[in-house]
């Protein structure tokens, strides 16, 4: 990706883009666990208060490690879809096992218990770093609403709705990332996506009224955060 520069306003960017705090660090978002390798250059960043950049790593792996294990089948398999989850497991055995016990059905049609909150806790945090960055509107505040599901448990018509999405008829915030982006078509797929790693990693942001974010991760997590007007 290209770092796209800002020129929104510069009030709030010394901010925490997840709690609103002093901030002491930077965070990628997404983070790098959250990609495969090689990681892609130039990831967006964000400001961020210590505490929250630390609060989140263990709910990232495990997604991380949930999404390559699901896509793989198998535990022992995972190394075929995400190196970097595979050294996760192996160096993270609670990890490991907790990820093991999730699974029940039969061998070749398996299902995996999830934990959702952890699920939602890294996709509120995704969100909330691609709204900081994007449309530089902060929302250092819980959503309104969040929703996960598997793309494949999708039916035809609510994929097809989760997949469409449109910009919105306002103007965003000028000299901000999202609006660059809309002249110049930066990172986009052509279909309102952004990739940062095609085949694992692409969102949308809607600053349209509700601000909304759409998540794909490994083309098989689908999420949705909104903040409502």
């Amino acid at each position: 990706m290209r770092q796209i520069p800002d020129y929104s306003d510069r009030r709030s960017k010394s901010r925490c883009a997840y709690c609103g705090g002093a901030a002491e660090t930077r965070d990628h978002v997404p983070s790098r666990v959250l990609l495969n390798e090689p990681f892609p250059e130039n990831l967006p960043v964000v400001p961020a208060c210590r505490a929250c950049n630390e609060s989140f790593s263990l709910h990232e792996q495990y997604l991380a490690c949930l999404v390559a294990v699901v896509l793989a089948g198998d535990l022992d398999a995972v190394a075929a879809v995400s190196a970097k989850a595979a050294r996760i497991l192996d160096t993270t055995p609670a990890l490991r096992a907790k990820i093991a016990s999730a699974r029940s059905g039969a061998p070749d049609r398996p299902h995996w218990a999830v934990e959702l909150e952890r699920v939602y806790i890294v996709l509120r945090k995704l969100a909330q770093g691609h709204i900081y960055y994007e449309i530089a509107e902060p929302r250092a505040f819980e959503p309104d609403s969040l929703w996960a599901a598997p793309l494949v448990a999708m039916d035809s018509a609510s994929r097809e709705q989760f997949e469409r999405v449109e910009s919105p008829n306002v103007w965003p915030e000028v000299g901000s990332r999202v609006m660059q982006r809309l002249l110049t078509s930066e990172d986009s797929r052509g279909d309102g996506w952004i990739v940062v790693q095609d085949g694992w990693y692409r969102f949308h942001v809607d600053w349209g009224g509700d601000i909304e974010v759409r998540v794909v991760l490994g083309e098989y997590l689908g999420g949705i955060v909104r903040w409502d007007a």
